[in-house]
């Protein structure tokens, strides 16, 4: 344990047995100077003198690392071979789509739908790419114990590139040469369709726009709460006193979320004004039983990390108010 921890770990645990700096000295004949310096983190004590002071405060250290040893256990997720894939899976998806674009090609399918299944690929291979590498790797900064998760930027950008495919590939083009008059009337209907899909994705594309060129940190979490900037409903910061619970929820598929379920929700839904944001609200309420949850899409850190680095956090603050 670091020389700072140690010293508001002993403060914390006389103040949970109801001791004060004089009464602790009588237990453990360590002198009022020498608790007061550990307790402000000023010095290293020897090993004798914490184990004189843990022993007089009843505190086994050995117990307690396993004890927190088997809770951080009890946080840990099995892997969603989607959310957190393999190399096999990236190097096998690049292989699938080079040969069926090869194929295409042979038989002479339109531009279009060539151009179509290109941009299908390179999509779903970043978000693939991305996935896989912030499995192995988080992008987190840890300052004065407040953590700072960055964007995956590379999955954003493939996220985007798949809706735009999306939606040229959703539009039929079904374009006939003119008339006299000088109107095609077969335009309407995919000049109708992209708009359709224009409406639809608006929120989703300009999220993703949002966050590539964003300057914020995607997840901000510190001793007093978390701040989450990664979602289309960006929650701002929730202390850890507004939480009743950190939870893990199945989507499609078995991929999962985390949900944090709030003690007074109502007062979280009172912020959001705007239609899609009320929309989004009501499908959380109904599937997850909570307004809030965190998707790690457009983070550079796994559904798996997120969540066990989030519950000892908690478990951290609870400790301290109890």
């Amino acid at each position: 344990m670091k020389q700072p921890k140690l010293g508001k770990k002993i403060a914390a645990l006389r103040k949970e047995k109801g001791l004060t700096q004089e009464e602790l000295i009588e237990k453990c004949n360590v002198s009022i100077r020498t608790i007061q310096r550990i307790e402000a983190g000023e010095v290293t004590p020897r090993s004798y003198t914490i184990n004189a002071i843990f022993e007089a405060l009843e505190y086994n250290v050995a117990e307690a690392q396993a004890a927190q040893i088997a809770f951080e256990k009890s946080c840990e997720i099995e892997p969603h071979w989607l959310q957190e894939p393999k190399g096999w899976l990236v190097i096998g998806y690049f292989t699938f789509w080079f040969v069926v674009t090869f194929v295409l090609q042979l038989i002479g399918m339109s531009s279009l739908f060539i151009l179509s299944s290109i941009g299908t690929f390179v999509s779903v291979e970043l978000i693939l790419s991305a996935r896989y590498h912030k499995s192995r790797n988080p992008k987190m900064s840890i300052h004065n114990d407040k953590i700072s998760i960055a964007y995956n930027r590379f999955e954003i950008l493939g996220f985007l590139a798949f809706f735009l495919t999306a939606i040229i590939f959703s539009t039929p083009f079904t374009i006939t040469p003119q008339d006299d008059i000088g109107f095609s009337y077969d335009l309407l209907f995919p000049i109708f369709i992209l708009l359709f899909l224009g409406f639809a994705f608006k929120q989703t594309l300009l999220l993703f726009v949002n966050k590539i060129v964003s300057q914020k940190t995607g997840l901000y979490i510190s001793d007093k709460g978390i701040e989450d900037n990664s979602s289309l409903l960006e929650t701002g910061f929730i202390a850890w006193n507004e939480i009743e619970s950190i939870q893990i929820k199945e989507k499609m598929y078995g991929s999962r979320c985390i949900v944090i379920m709030l003690k007074h929700p109502e007062d979280f839904i009172r912020k959001y004004r705007k239609s899609y944001e009320k929309m989004a609200i009501k499908i959380n309420m109904e599937k997850f039983g909570s307004p809030l949850r965190i998707e790690t899409r457009t983070l550079y850190i796994s559904t798996k990390e997120l969540y066990q680095i989030l519950c000892v956090r908690f478990k951290k603050f609870q400790s301290h108010t109890m």
